[in-house]
Parts: C-alpha cells; structure tokens; sequence
C-alpha cells in the first residue's frame, strides 16, 4: 500500500480473491437472487402466466424486500471485516438492478394498457 496524506492506495488490482470470504458468498448468492428474480419477471411480463394482481404485487414486495436485506447482510459483513465501500458499492448497484425488475411489473398490473 503506498500511503498519502492520510490516505491509503491499494496497490494490488481487485480480483475476487482480494475480497473477503463472507462478502464473496454474499455477492455470489446476491447474483444466484438476481438471476432467479430476472428468470421469474421475463413470464410474467410476456403474459404465459395468468396470475391475480395481488400476487405480482406480493412478487414485488418480495423482490423489494430481498433487495433491502442483500444491503443490509452487506453493511455488517464489511463492518465486521472492516472492508472497503467498493463491496458495498457493488451490492447496492445488483440490488438497484435488482428493484429494477419490480417497475416493469407493477406498471402492467397498475397500467395495463402499457402492457404489448
């Protein structure tokens, strides 16, 4: 680490195994949830699947909620392991992505005419 003014610079490049074990498998369950939410969200915006409103909206608060604990579970794992913000950066971006899928979803429930 080269050290200026009170700030540290890594000089090693990011790879994965530069990162702690705890946010590795966080991160790699986190891509597990994203794949999985995006694999739910593709049938029912193509209409295969004829469900009642309230359930997509449950769907959603699902979705919702499992992207707000993924910040969460991140947010003490770095704090306990003293990690950097880029971890948190990151999981914070797949759970932005993540509420993503939730807009096209309650936008066909609640305007259906948007809807192809």
């Amino acid at each position: 680490m080269v050290t200026t003014m009170n700030a540290e610079i890594p000089t090693t490049p990011f790879t994965m195994q530069n990162v702690p074990a705890d946010f590795r498998r966080l991160f790699f369950a986190h891509v597990g949830a994203l794949v999985l939410t995006a694999a739910l969200v593709v049938p029912l915006m193509l209409g295969f699947a004829s469900i009642p409103a309230w359930v997509s909206v449950a769907y959603c608060v699902v979705i919702a909620i499992v992207a707000l604990a993924f910040v969460a579970a991140s947010i003490t794992v770095m704090s306990r392991n003293r990690g950097s913000q880029m971890y948190i950066t990151m999981t914070l971006a797949l759970s932005v992505t993540q509420l993503i899928f939730v807009l096209p979803i309650l936008i066909c429930v609640f305007a259906p005419t948007f809807r192809a």
